[in-house]
């Protein structure tokens, strides 16, 4: 690893921050929560906000996790339907990081 350079961002449990997003511009992959489609007051992520934030990133793939345990996976990866740098975690997925 090159210095300074960064592969991975874990953001869980955690409001979409532009801080992160900017940290985590050059990182390949980031793993952020999910909890809802829509912006809230929750103190949770929405995917809304997620997408907004994304433009930050040059290239990585985000991987939604701590997901709302009320909205299934095919209703995440309907969201993710036409974003393809945003993909929605699974257990046991193995990613190659290159």
């Amino acid at each position: 690893m090159v210095q300074g350079q960064k592969n991975t961002c874990y953001a869980t449990d955690t409001i979409a921050d532009q801080s992160t997003f900017k940290w985590a511009s050059n990182v390949k992959l980031m793993f952020h929560e999910c909890w809802s489609e829509k912006k809230d007051n929750s103190g949770h992520s929405s995917f809304e906000e997620i997408v907004e934030l994304s433009s930050y990133l040059n290239n990585g793939k985000i991987y939604l996790i701590h997901q709302n345990p009320d909205i299934s996976k095919q209703e995440y990866e309907k969201w993710c339907e036409n974003n393809s740098s945003i993909l929605v975690a699974r257990d046991l997925t193995e990613i190659k990081i290159n």
